[in-house]
């Protein structure tokens, strides 16, 4: 369990860095047009909630270090699980409405 959560922390920090690199790479600012303030804001919403679980994350590595979770007392670790599902569920979407679906109009 911990090895899993250790690695989902260390794949998240990672996504937040590449979501970072992402938007230093932009050549148009948020303030530029409505279409950029409303691409900054998803890209920066997702930024956060990562961010969120990141925190979640540590916390539960911490709990496991200290032996907190047993057969009876698991349910964090079910709402971390399905709270990543929700974060992939909507970067999926996310990328398919900003980066796919440009090319698709063509």
């Amino acid at each position: 369990m911990l090895i899993h959560l250790i690695l989902e922390v260390v794949l998240q920090t990672v996504f937040i860095a590449l979501l970072w690199y992402h938007l230093k790479s932009l050549t148009f600012k948020w303030d530029d047009n409505a279409y950029a303030s409303v691409y900054w804001i998803s890209i920066i919403l997702t930024l956060i909630f990562t961010g969120a679980t990141v925190c979640e994350g540590i916390y539960l590595i911490v709990q496991g270090f200290r032996n907190f979770f047993n057969a009876e007392r698991h349910w964090a670790l079910t709402v971390d699980g399905l709270s990543n599902y929700v974060g992939i569920a909507q970067w999926i979407l996310l990328y398919l409405t900003l980066f796919i679906s440009p090319y698709l109009m063509r």
